[in-house]
């Protein structure tokens, strides 16, 4: 049974690596975090966008970087709290404007 689910995870980092573009160090870690029997699809902070789509390690690892803010709610799926990571509400006003700026109708050439 062992020997089966080390096969799936060494598939399923085979296969990540190879449609996911990441930087020597994200793939050393990512190597040893699925050394200790995790897959890549798991983060160790249990994180999930604001789908309830759990995030794979290299987007954790990625968005532990950023400015986020986090949220415990209650998982139905899980069925247990979930720690959900959503963009801080500034950022998303920010965004909202630039795209309000960016609506502009030009004259067509015809």
């Amino acid at each position: 049974m062992v020997k089966l689910r080390n096969r799936v995870l060494e598939e399923e980092y085979r296969d990540y690596i190879k449609h996911n573009k990441l930087t020597g160090r994200e793939k050393k870690e990512l190597r040893q975090w699925v050394a200790t029997g995790h897959s890549v699809y798991e983060n160790p902070d249990n994180c999930v966008d604001e789908y309830f789509n759990t995030e794979d390690y290299i987007t954790n690892m990625r968005h532990s970087n950023e400015d986020y803010e986090f949220e415990f709610v209650w998982s139905p799926y899980e069925n247990d709290l979930v720690c959900v990571r959503r963009k801080p509400e500034k950022e998303k006003e920010d965004k909202e404007e630039k795209d309000e700026e960016c609506d502009v109708e030009e004259d067509l050439p015809f």
